[in-house]
């Protein structure tokens, strides 16, 4: 069986650490990438960065652990 490359993805808690580097690689064209984290300005900046890869990208500023706002988004 052959392993294809996701083309949508989403990250939670990608406005630092693991979940921006996490979102940094699998950036680039043709890739959407959803992102979620607490910190606007960070998550703004991992975008930002995505996007000058190439990728498609949704941000939000939401907390997992708040049921409502996730589903929501």
């Amino acid at each position: 069986m052959a392993v294809t490359e996701p083309r949508s993805i989403l990250i939670t808690g990608a406005s630092s650490g693991i979940g921006a580097a996490l979102a940094r690689a699998y950036a680039g064209p043709g890739r959407f990438i959803a992102i979620s984290g607490r910190d606007e300005g960070r998550l703004a900046n991992v975008a930002q960065a995505l996007r000058g890869a190439g990728a498609e990208v949704e941000a939000a500023v939401v907390d997992v652990t708040d049921k409502a706002a996730m589903e929501a988004w």
